[in-house]
């Protein structure tokens, strides 16, 4: 576990949305309040990405016997060609389909992107109306170990004019790779990041690692732990009727994970998005101890629910 520290302002993104609809009344019993939490900036590399898949003559009744020739079948079995379509290795009922990453060698190479992973702390508690005790949202692990949270990962496809060029077919041993749905991506694409391996970098890690056909080393999933120490992201919780919630966050002293190459990490800012039954809320932010430690200062803020 590593102490968390303050590289930066921690950014709050919020706006506040008046409904007006006479026939539906602003004051609501219960109403399902939601924290989401981003990494914005970031310089990162572009990929050429492409879906990979198998696509390999097999015998007939046979499909995990790849083959060249009649003869390579049991009894008389033939050698059904390649069909064009991805073949199901593992036996799921489902054909086979990886993601195939190359290093952008034109312009550009780079992407500020509007999410990029990045860990941080976070202190949720609600004061309940007509109470005088807090109640925890997150777990004390939320709270201290900065490598149980990470912001939202990019999704986006990159405009970028034009296509990536085509990839050829690569055969290894008795397999057939193909390489279709060419379209650019960042390296802090969640598609991109949680693409640890594909048949060919693991048979040959050294021809195809990042970059030249693998796209990420190591991928940890967007996460907030809730009170009951589980994964629950974004963050989402009830409040009455007159129930305030406060937030405490910090970004970590690093980027997160460190399988993503950010390029200009000090760049980032976290940013917290707020709604309350899907409507953007406004709240209200100042800076307090962090909860991750009491010598280091994070922002907070608080929202009370009408």
């Amino acid at each position: 576990m590593r102490a968390a520290r303050k590289l930066g302002p921690f950014a709050l993104l919020a706006l506040l949305v008046c409904a007006c609809d006479t026939t539906q009344p602003l004051e609501l019993d219960d109403q399902t309040f939601l924290v989401t939490m981003r990494g914005a900036g970031g310089e990162v590399p572009i990929f050429d990405v492409f879906d990979m898949f198998e696509d390999t003559p097999r015998c007939e009744g046979d499909s995990a016997t790849r083959c060249t020739m009649d003869g390579d079948c049991a009894g008389t079995a033939p050698c059904l060609a390649a069909d064009g379509v991805a073949d199901d290795n593992d036996g799921d009922g489902e054909g086979d389909v990886y993601l195939w990453c190359k290093t952008r060698t034109q312009a550009p190479t780079t992407a500020n992107v509007t999410s990029v992973p990045y860990g941080f702390t976070i202190e949720v508690t609600i004061l309940r109306a007509g109470t005088t005790e807090r109640e925890a949202v997150t777990s004390v692990a939320a709270m201290k170990d900065v490598f149980e949270n990470v912001t939202e990962y990019d999704q986006t496809v990159l405009t970028i004019p034009g296509t990536p060029p085509a990839e050829a077919p690569i055969t290894r041993g008795a397999s057939t790779y193909y390489f279709i749905n060419g379209r650019r991506l960042t390296a802090a694409n969640i598609a991109v990041a949680s693409a640890t391996n594909n048949p060919l970098s693991d048979a040959a890690p050294a021809m195809y690692g990042i970059g030249a056909g693998r796209c990420s080393l190591v991928y940890y999933g967007p996460a907030v732990i809730d009170r009951a120490g589980i994964d629950q992201y974004p963050l989402m919780f009830v409040l009455g009727k007159g129930d305030t919630v406060t937030v405490k966050v910090i970004r970590a002293a690093e980027p997160f994970p460190n399988g993503v190459p950010i390029q200009n990490p000090n760049s980032i800012a976290v940013l917290a998005t707020t709604t309350l039954d899907g409507r953007p809320v406004e709240v209200s932010g100042t800076f307090a101890t962090d909860p991750a430690s009491s010598s280091t200062p994070g922002f907070a803020y608080t929202f009370t629910s009408f």
